[in-house]
């Protein structure tokens, strides 16, 4: 009896080790990957993370959306550019401004190769995905070069929804929806770490999403930068943009609530500090400034908005608490991406903006260091120099012009 059971035990644990461990072939899954985007018609809104050493990460969302069949099509939001290829030609342009366009023309039929060419490099992956190479997809995104495909098998990856794609420089690291074998998120990494992730999630195309504007009545630029450009300036005269921000309690808010209650004239000043450092150097720069007492001198409103940092906030409401007795008349926020409307050149040196509250109109723009020195011998001498005296310098001159 003792050796049946034995024999019956050996003959149970031959058969476990013989049973061969789960394998998952990266064509084939980079096959069903690449199938799930050439079929009907996809739309996704994708947000993209870049993580910032010292710093919050920087945050932005894009829409990506393809028409298969008989007349293909890709669409693309990126922040307020829109684009649309068709077969044979690219046209972009910008939500607010449609009367404007740049158009170039695009290989027949439509493929990724061309619109990679046309456009600046994206972390998009679909737009390979859906219009590259099916027998190998040898640059899923422009950051990489000729990558060699895998399909994890470790704890931390799901089996038959991982892709790795890797060459000597990076690896991006694609997962895969169960129900529809699209991307569910995507990660770029370096030797110094993580460059970008996205989080996908699938959405209903809108109406018109591939229909550009029309190009034989619109105005039409010769060059993408062009475009952008135009776009980026905000002048006097223009409505002041909008954004969902967060206050020095952590709470939740917008910029039109942050001027709530205010004076008729508010100034928002924002910038975008680079690392820990120069966080450091705004708020000391903030706090030398004075800036509650300039408020009360000009009889305005200020408000402090830092892109990209949670914790600006409250370090610059505790610098910039007036005396007891006298009003507050600076408050503090921060965004978590740049704004669309705003160009980011102004955000990395920071730019003071003057808006009426009631009309929401902006009524003046001045980057820092864009004060103009007092004429004759003392232009020099009298040039504001300081981080504190170039922002008390944008903040007067906002509010005076």
């Amino acid at each position: 009896m003792r050796r049946a059971i034995a024999c019956v035990l050996a003959a149970a644990c031959v058969c476990n080790a013989q049973q061969p461990e789960p394998s998952v072939d990266p064509a084939e899954l980079r096959e069903r990957l690449a199938q799930a985007y050439r079929t009907g018609t996809i739309a996704e809104r994708v947000r993209l993370e870049h993580p910032r050493p010292g710093s919050d990460a920087r945050t932005a969302e894009v829409v990506f959306a393809y028409r298969a069949g008989d007349q293909p099509a890709l669409a693309l939001h990126l922040g307020a550019l829109r684009v649309v290829a068709e077969s044979g030609r690219l046209v972009a342009w910008r939500a607010d401004a449609p009367q404007t366009v740049f158009v170039t023309p695009l290989d027949r039929p439509l493929n990724g190769s061309s619109i990679a060419a046309a456009l600046p490099p994206l972390v998009l992956p679909q737009i390979e995905l859906a219009l590259g190479r099916r027998d190998d997809l040898p640059r899923p995104i422009p950051m990489l070069g000729r990558v060699r495909w895998t399909a994890p098998m470790d704890d931390e990856s799901p089996v038959g929804r991982m892709l790795l794609a890797r060459d000597g420089s990076g690896t991006l690291r694609l997962e895969m929806r169960e129900d529809t074998d699209r991307l569910r998120s995507f990660e770029l990494t370096r030797q110094t770490g993580v460059v970008v992730r996205g989080l996908v999630d699938p959405i209903e195309p809108e109406a018109g999403l591939f229909t550009p504007p029309d190009v034989s009545t619109a105005r039409v630029v010769s060059t993408l930068g062009e475009l952008g450009e135009r776009a980026q300036s905000l002048a006097p005269g223009r409505r002041f943009g909008g954004g969902v921000v967060v206050d020095a309690r952590g709470r939740t808010t917008s910029l039109a609530s942050m001027a709530a209650g205010a004076n008729e004239r508010v100034v928002f000043l924002f910038f975008a500090p680079r690392d820990r450092d120069d966080r450091d150097a705004w708020t000391a720069g903030v706090a030398e400034a004075g800036i509650n007492g300039i408020a009360r001198a000009l009889d305005v409103d200020v408000v402090l908005v830092g892109v990209g940092d949670r914790d600006l906030p409250r370090l610059l409401e505790r610098v910039t608490r007036p005396p007891r007795g006298h009003e507050d008349r600076v408050r503090a926020c921060a965004l978590s991406g740049e704004p669309e409307w705003l160009n980011p050149a102004w955000i990395d040196r920071g730019v003071a903006i003057a808006v009426h509250r009631h009309s929401w109109m902006v009524r003046a723009v001045v980057p820092l260091g864009d004060a103009a020195p007092p004429p004759g011998p003392l232009a020099l001498s009298a040039a504001p120099a300081t981080r504190a005296e170039l922002i008390a310098e944008a903040i007067g001159r906002a509010t005076r012009r």
